[in-house]
């Protein structure tokens, strides 16, 4: 078996623009990107990537070990000896990782090291075993070639959008006069799990005036008549993450929440109106900014959106200060929102896919601030 195609051509540019003999993967998300395979349970999981990718090695624990036997496309599976202690475990992941490059490259080598993802002490033993070795950082171009994902990704995350859609319509439907936020939240998860979901990342449910609060875990707190819910969750599925948000209503809601909420959807409608590739993240978020503004309120007081994949923030970062330029095959979710003290707050957030010609919503749940 080999590296996906389009990967295995991310990685060719990745090695002729770094100039370096072996790539070591060491965060969970960056090693999951190159193995496929997962969930793993283990502490500890490295590749050696060298650049003939599909020689990749995986250092893995025992227990970890069928799992990626099984389910990721690395036939070089090398197993490190695990203990009680983690430290020593390191050790021993990072002993064999060497050995993998020793075996494949010869003299004086370069290596990039994930260095985000390796502690002070796994790096002074990676150097004590390799100590001819010149070392560059790669934290960054790693996640640079994550930023657009494959057509095999962005199967993964539709169905993990259709998912999210489906369980927030029933945590919206089922939503009434008595039901607390831990009621609420509860829902969610049970039926998370029934659809597979791997793990949630935040479940953030708020009702009445703690929707002001942004994001908040669940409480006790009850809902009564005239009351609006935020529910905003994010979730692993396949590896990748849904984040959906929405803002409903008991009947009888202030007048203030309603046009919140008409503010806040015209908001959004107007982010997804202006994606395609080739604009620049800033220029969207000081246009929707200025017109939240002009209609008295505040502005948004975080991140417009985020882009999201193997991890629940990924960029562009929906700011003033992210300059990149949207491309085909980027997903994130954008996410404006009002809060006012003593008020509540409302927030509607989506999932984006940029194509070739525009842009496509993944996360189709209704937006109706009343549920009938």
């Amino acid at each position: 078996m080999i590296m996906d195609t389009i990967k295995r051509e991310k990685f060719k540019k990745l090695f002729d623009k770094l100039n370096v003999d072996f790539l070591l993967i060491v965060r969970p998300e960056s090693v999951r990107y190159v193995t496929e395979a997962g969930p793993t349970y283990g502490k500890i999981n490295l590749v050696v990537v060298p650049q003939n990718v599909n020689e990749c090695f995986s250092i893995t624990s025992p227990r970890d070990s069928s799992i990626i036997k099984n389910s990721s496309w690395i036939r070089n599976v090398e197993i490190f000896d695990e203990t009680p202690s983690e430290s020593k475990n390191l050790e021993n992941a990072i002993s064999v990782a060497s050995k993998a490059v020793k075996a494949l490259g010869h003299g004086k080598l370069t290596l990039g090291v994930e260095m985000e993802g390796i502690s002070a002490r796994g790096f002074d033993l990676l150097k004590k075993k390799m100590p001819r070795t010149e070392y560059v950082d790669v934290s960054e171009d790693l996640r640079f070639i994550r930023l657009t994902k494959t057509p095999s990704e962005i199967q993964i995350i539709k169905h993990a959008a259709k998912i999210g859609d489906e369980i927030m319509l029933t945590m919206m439907e089922n939503f009434q006069v008595g039901k607390t936020e831990l009621d609420v939240a509860g829902e969610g998860v049970r039926l998370a799990f029934n659809y597979g979901v791997e793990r949630f990342l935040w479940r953030a449910v708020m009702i009445g005036v703690r929707t002001a609060l942004i994001g908040a875990s669940p409480t006790h707190v009850k809902a009564k008549e005239g009351d609006n819910l935020l529910i905003d969750y994010g979730f692993v599925f396949n590896g990748y993450v849904c984040d959906i948000t929405r803002t409903v209503a008991l009947k009888k809601v202030p007048s203030k929440i309603v046009k919140m909420h008409e503010t806040v959807t015209s908001a959004l409608q107007a982010i997804i109106d202006w994606i395609e590739p080739g604009v620049r993240v800033r220029e969207i978020v000081d246009y929707v900014q200025n017109a939240i503004e002009g209609f008295g309120y505040k502005r948004v007081p975080h991140d417009l959106g985020h882009g999201v994949g193997l991890e629940g923030h990924e960029r562009p970062i929906f700011n003033e200060k992210e300059d990149m330029v949207l491309e085909a095959g980027m997903v994130f979710a954008v996410e404006p929102g009002i809060y006012i003290e003593n008020l509540g707050g409302v927030r509607v957030e989506d999932e984006i896919l940029v194509t070739p010609q525009g842009c496509e919503v993944l996360t189709q749940c209704r937006k109706n601030l009343i549920m009938n």
